[in-house]
């Protein structure tokens, strides 16, 4: 039996139980270090969780955790970042949008590993990158970002070394050859 795109069932049982006993073991764990990091051998799962700082400085203790930006970005990538941008002027601490600031330390990271060209996109048009700070977290950290509510817009890609996901919409103007090999990292609110 199988669950999704024919991904077996009892994996699928065995690496989420290994990641859940991992969550699980974080309020012990967290008496003794401020970040976690786990890593399912095996099953390309990772996990690091960080606490007691900053969004970006959590952010870039947990990226060091998993190895470092240099894991996943390699000089001269063409980086697409999908930022959570859904309501215009929702504060942080509500974790309704990414923190600018976990977006800004993660465009910082991909430069400094050499990526060629950070791109946020979004598809609830650009009143959201603007009013949230998202927008300028991008900028000044010399990343870009496009975002627009046309469908005409955005094409059909395939990701190859996708797992779950190998399929997605993207933005016409990003080179469907350059995302198919590139790192995208997707990044979720963060408190």
């Amino acid at each position: 039996m199988s669950c999704g795109n024919h991904y077996p069932r009892r994996k699928f049982i065995k690496e989420t139980t290994l990641v859940g006993l991992g969550v699980m073991s974080l309020p012990a764990l967290s008496s003794v270090s401020k970040t976690f990091a786990y890593n399912a051998p095996g099953t390309g799962l990772d996990l690091a969780v960080t606490r007691n700082g900053t969004a970006a400085e959590n952010t870039a203790t947990a990226i060091k955790a998993l190895g470092g930006m240099e894991r996943f970005v390699k000089p001269g990538d063409v980086v697409v970042l999908k930022p959570n941008c859904i309501i215009a002027q929702a504060p942080p601490h509500y974790a309704v949008n990414t923190n600018p600031e976990v977006i800004r330390m993660v465009v910082r990271l991909c430069k400094q590993a050499g990526a060629k060209e950070v791109i946020a996109v979004e598809n609830d048009g650009p009143r959201n990158f603007r009013k949230s700070g998202i927008g300028d977290a991008i900028k000044q950290e010399g990343g870009s970002w496009e975002a627009t509510e046309k469908r005409a817009d955005f094409h059909e890609v395939m990701l190859p070394l996708g797992v779950l996901l190998h399929r997605t919409e993207i933005l016409k103007r990003v080179n469907p050859e350059t995302g198919a090999g590139c790192r995208c990292i997707h990044q979720y609110s963060h408190r």
